[in-house]
This record gives structure tokens, C-alpha cells and sequence, in this order.
């Protein structure tokens, strides 16, 4: 608790170095931050995760970290500084071929759509990752980790430091890198899916957008997971988990190799290896478990965690931007015999709460749908805070 991490660069041109930018705080346990206001600086300049040099190019980089922490007991552990530089005498926009792949990899798919609605628009970042991670052994909901996301300085869940850092924080090796379509075989023949961010239009008529048929509509900023590459009736194509879809069945798609290249304009990417030996432990979501009280007819329930009474405040539910420390989604499912391999792949309803802090939940309703359900379970997810998880039995409600 009350440990943070603050990454700063500079860079060269020649003799003369710039002055030190920073990425902002970053932290598990409270809310994160890019700068604010940069540093003023004649050689370069950082927007939010991205240094850039001003004029012409750096010819040296350093980077230095700081660990800060409120107990002298705790600081945090650094496991890997990773950066990466775009290349100034290679076009990463040329597909060399020098890798062959044909291969798709398993991992599960999740729409953003379908999410919590005050935050699907914006967490395609996250939901990319939790695919990623939960691929391997994990098996956190896309919520989770975009409140472990936030950037607060722009609003965002999008931060690509940040979300590289939140799977860091996990115990997977994961850092953003600059590369091109060989780069991307390259980790799929490791077995590791890969995040990019692309603009696209499924209008062929659009003109401003690049066009990738059998997606799912415009977008001038987002993340999907690239999951692998093969050829189909002599057409190449990309395998990839889009969360732009509106159903986690349909996130799966196969774009045309040429017209996902030119949709990926950035070339930058998230690589998400494997776990750290040792750091079993982190690879799943931070819990607590809570008991769930009824009222006298089961409409509304009490968090009680220990002696101590948890309120979610309606405010707290519906707050839009801008998100803060009290941002709080509630997530329900029930058992309802269907096979998941991840936690997230289940259907999820969204609960509100009464003006004293109960969850609005109608079970006599909710069994009523679901007649074969013996068990509702609901997250608490709750901003840069453990997840609080109870269940409530069906069993006895017969109507």
C-alpha cells in the first residue's frame, strides 16, 4: 500500500541534452496520472505516454525511475525498464515476409460493448489486455483492470504505459514496443497474442479512414488483440479478437492482411510475454469476499465486509466523466450451466443502488429468467481498490 513508480527520460542531439520528462505517477493503490504541463524544453516533449524529439533526431536516450512509497516496510519491485524507439531509416510500414506463421492463437474474446455502458466507450485498452492475460492465467473482468487504469490527467483508460504496467503489475512481462508485421509472426509463433491500435471504417465509401472489410464500423483510435496470422483460398489474413464487436461471439474476425496493415498506422504495439517465475500470486485479480444481507424481500442487499458496512452511493454507479476514486461498477451473473473458460466470457447484468447503499437486485425476477440457476454472484469493482465478491443462493426461490 501507498507505493508509486514515476519513469523520466531525456534524450541527446549531439552534445546537448534535453531536460527530464516524466510519465507521471503510476500505482496500484491510488489513482494514476500523466503530467500535467511538460517541462518547456527546446529538444523534446512528452504527450501523456510518448516522448518525441522536437527537431530532427536523438542520437543518445537515459532513463531514470523513482520508487516511492508511504511505509518504509513496503516499496515497490522492478522487474523490467523497457523502451522503445521508432526507427528513423526503417519504414515499419513494409511487410518484409522474412517470418512465415500460420497459426491462431487461443484466447478468449470480449466485447467492450457489452460492458458496464459508463465505460465501454473508452476501454478498449483494457479489454484488450485482460485478453491477453487471461489467455494465459489469469482471469480478471475488463472493469477490473480499467479501474486499475485510469489516467486522471486526460480521463482516460487508454495510457499505453499505464496498461503495460497494469500487467506488469500482475506478473507479466508486458511493455509497449514499436515494430512491424514480422514482429507481430515473431510473437505469435512464441504464443503470445499482441495488442495494436488501429483506425478503421467498414465503409469502403468513407475516404478518410483506412478500409477494412468485415469490421464493425468508424473509428479514428482503437485497440484489438492480434491473434494470429493464416491464409485462407490464397488471401492472407490477420486473426484478431476486436472488441468494437457487440457480442463476445462476434469479437472474433478475420481482416485481410494488406487492409488491417494500413489500419495499424501507429506500428506500435503491446507485447505481452509470459509470468515471472516467483510471481504466481499476482496473476489473479485482487478480491475480498463480502456477505450479501437481504431485505425482507430480497430486493436490496447490504455489503457487509467483516463488522464493516460497504455503501455504494447511486452517485458512485452512475458518475460520468470525469472518473475519480469513488467510481464503482456492480456486476452480477448467474450460473446458468453455460461453460466459460474466463470469468468474463459469462453474460453480465449491471445493478444500481437505493439512496442507503443497497445493491437493487430482484431475485424472485432474476430467478424468474433463469429458472435452472441456483446462484447469482456480484463484483464490486471499484477504483484502484480490491474487487468485493459475494453470492446470493436461487435455490429457494421458487416463483
Amino acid at each position: 500500500m501507498g507505493t508509486a513508480v514515476e519513469v523520466e527520460a531525456r534524450i541527446s542531439r549531439g552534445e546537448r541534452w534535453s531536460a527530464w520528462h516524466s510519465w507521471g505517477h503510476w500505482s496500484t493503490t491510488s489513482l494514476s496520472g500523466s503530467v500535467k504541463q511538460d517541462k518547456q524544453d527546446l529538444l523534446a516533449g512528452i504527450d501523456t505516454d510518448t516522448l518525441t524529439v522536437k527537431d530532427g533526431v536523438g542520437t543518445q536516450a537515459q532513463l531514470r525511475v523513482h520508487l516511492y512509497t508511504e511505509n518504509p516496510q513496503q516499496t515497490p519491485v522492478l522487474k523490467l525498464v523497457a523502451a522503445s524507439v521508432k526507427p528513423v531509416h526503417q519504414d515499419l510500414m513494409v511487410d518484409e515476409h522474412a517470418v512465415t506463421v500460420d497459426k491462431v492463437v487461443t484466447a478468449p474474446a470480449y466485447s467492450q460493448e457489452i460492458r458496464d455502458p459508463k465505460l465501454a466507450p473508452g476501454i478498449c485498452s483494457p479489454t484488450t489486455i485482460s485478453m491477453a492475460l487471461n489467455r494465459q492465467n489469469a482471469d480478471i473482468l475488463p472493469e477490473e483492470l480499467a479501474l486499475h487504469n485510469l489516467d486522471t490527467t486526460y480521463d482516460g483508460f487508454g495510457n499505453w504505459s499505464f496498461s503495460t504496467a497494469a500487467a506488469g503489475s500482475m506478473g507479466y512481462r508486458a511493455y509497449v514496443a514499436y515494430t512491424n508485421l514480422d514482429g507481430l509472426r515473431r510473437q505469435i509463433l512464441a504464443g503470445y497474442p499482441v495488442g495494436v491500435s488501429v483506425q478503421y471504417t467498414n465503409d469502403p465509401d468513407n475516404g478518410e479512414l483506412p478500409y477494412v472489410e468485415n469490421a464493425f464500423g468508424d473509428t479514428v483510435g482503437h485497440l484489438l488483440l492480434v491473434t494470429g496470422f493464416t491464409t485462407l483460398n490464397g488471401v492472407d489474413y490477420v486473426a484478431v479478437n476486436d472488441s468494437y464487436a457487440d457480442s463476445n461471439e462476434d469479437a472474433k474476425r478475420l481482416y485481410r492482411l494488406e487492409q488491417f496493415s494500413e489500419a495499424w498506422h501507429s506500428r506500435v504495439a503491446y507485447m505481452i510475454g509470459g509470468n515471472y517465475r516467483g510471481y504466481e500470486r499476482l496473476m489473479q485479480p485482487n478480491r475480498e469476499s463480502v456477505a450479501l444481507v437481504a431485505n425482507d424481500d430480497r430486493t436490496a442487499f447490504s455489503l457487509q465486509l467483516a463488522d464493516e458496512t460497504i455503501t455504494i452511493t447511486p452517485e458512485m454507479i452512475n458518475q460520468t466523466e470525469p472518473f475519480d476514486q469513488n467510481t464503482t461498477t456492480i456486476a452480477y451473473t448467474v450460473d446458468d450451466g453455460g461453460q466459460y473458460d474466463t470469468t468474463a466470457q459469462q453474460h453480465f447484468d449491471y445493478a444500481q443502488t437505493d439512496e442507503s447503499g443497497r445493491i437493487q437486485l430482484d431475485i424472485a425476477a432474476i430467478k424468474q429468467a433463469h429458472p435452472s440457476a441456483t446462484t447469482l454472484t456480484v463484483y464490486v469493482i471499484r477504483m484502484v481498490a480490491p474487487t468485493l465478491v459475494g453470492s446470493i443462493s436461487l435455490a429457494d426461490q421458487n416463483d
